[in-house]
Parts: structure tokens; C-alpha cells; sequence
């Protein structure tokens, strides 16, 4: 049994490299776009940062186990940044630049 929730957690653990991709993006798309506020560029830059470091979780025992505190971080990180990210998506925002208006023909 403990080898199954050893592998289990192993498999777990690499959904973190797609959730790693996913706030890297997120990270470079409100840098550019400036839609949402500066320190959500910051926060979803440390949750990469964090969500990589938990996917390479392969140690046998230890703070870097499949089992150990790593990936337990990794996990509370996803939950703060998955609320975070949909209150900041559930507000209006103000965009830094104004919109260029439309041409209009005479």
C-alpha cells in the first residue's frame, strides 16, 4: 500500500509541469498586457517557480520526496494562486492604455 501511494504521489507530481507552464504564461501575459495588477505578474512568476521545483520532487526521503513538504507547498501554492487568480478575473480593471479609437470615414 505505501508503494502505491508512493507511485501515485510520483504521477501526481508531474501535473506540476504543466501548471508551471501555465503560470509562466500567465506571468508574461499580464506583464504585456497590463490588464491585471503588477503583483499578480510577480506572484504567478513565484508559483512557476515553485510549481517547477515540485515537479522535480524525486528523492527518495526528505523535504524533496514525492511524499515530503515539497509537493505539500506545491499543492497550497496552486490553491492561493487558483483563488487569487479568480478574484482577480471576477473584478473589473482599469487598462493602463487607453485604446486607440476607430477610424471614421466621411
Amino acid at each position: 500500500m505505501q508503494t502505491l501511494y508512493g507511485v501515485s504521489f510520483f504521477f501526481y507530481l508531474k501535473l506540476m509541469w504543466p501548471l508551471a507552464a501555465l503560470a509562466l504564461a500567465t506571468a508574461l501575459a499580464t506583464h504585456r498586457s497590463k490588464v491585471l495588477p503588477e503583483w499578480y505578474t510577480a506572484l504567478s512568476l513565484a508559483g512557476a517557480v515553485l510549481f517547477v521545483l515540485a515537479g522535480l520532487s524525486l528523492r527518495m526521503h526528505g523535504f524533496f520526496s514525492p511524499t515530503g513538504a515539497m509537493p505539500m507547498i506545491g499543492i497550497v501554492v496552486l490553491a492561493v494562486w487558483a483563488v487569487t487568480s479568480s478574484v482577480l478575473c471576477m473584478q473589473k480593471h482599469a487598462v493602463a492604455h487607453a485604446l486607440p479609437h476607430a477610424a471614421l470615414s466621411h
